[in-house]
């Protein structure tokens, strides 16, 4: 499979996610909402990585894998996005680990808070 293709994975799953994420919080599923909101992220990030960077790190730590586009782009808005969403951004990671291992109740206030950090990484981190 080449990068183009696996790029092009990479970006469907992270929709598919995404859109999840915003139909399991309507439907009141917030954990999951959380959960689907930081698989989108991952996936988004890693397919920017692959396409721009030409790889893709095994890490699955969002501030991580935003720390890595920093270190190889310089590129300040990504820099300041982590430093203005620190807590929103550890509450997503948290939101995988929790829903899958945890028992966290989330509310719909945290689902929100998910999605949001979401969609403003899918503005930044554009493929």
């Amino acid at each position: 499979m080449s990068s183009y293709d696996e790029v092009n994975r990479l970006l469907r799953r992270a929709e598919k996610f995404r859109k999840d994420a915003i139909s399991s919080c309507s439907e009141g599923y917030y954990d999951i909402a959380c959960f689907y909101a930081e698989q989108a992220v991952q996936l988004r990030i890693k397919a920017y990585m692959l396409k721009n960077l030409g790889f893709m790190p095994r890490v699955h730590d969002v501030r991580d894998l935003l720390s890595t586009i920093y270190k190889y782009t310089n590129d300040e808005r990504v820099r300041e996005f982590v430093n203005r969403n620190r807590s929103s951004l550890k509450d997503l990671e948290e939101g995988y680990t929790e829903t899958r291992y945890g028992t966290t109740e989330y509310t719909e206030e945290d689902a929100k808070e998910c999605l949001n950090i979401m969609e403003e990484l899918f503005n930044l981190v554009v493929v």
